[in-house]
């Protein structure tokens, strides 16, 4: 649960950054520090979903594997 809470928050201040950066006197150095820390957010953001997608294959396998085998001992 705190990795999703995690991820959501990342994801709002991800958000939030984006609307900063669209405003139009948004002044250059800014915008490059907003720019880069929205890129650090991203990258977090994937690794986590990327981890949540290998937990999710691996349960996958676990279920198609234990199905198999009491369908072979039937």
């Amino acid at each position: 649960m705190t990795r999703k809470k995690n991820l959501k928050q990342q994801l709002l201040q991800i958000d939030e950054i984006v609307t900063k950066l669209e405003e139009p006197n948004l002044e250059l150095e800014n915008a490059l520090l907003l720019f880069k820390k929205g890129m650090k957010l991203t990258n977090n953001c994937q690794k986590q979903l990327q981890e949540a997608k290998q937990q999710v294959t691996l349960f996958v396998n676990n279920q198609t594997q234990e199905f198999t085998n009491i369908m072979d001992e039937n």
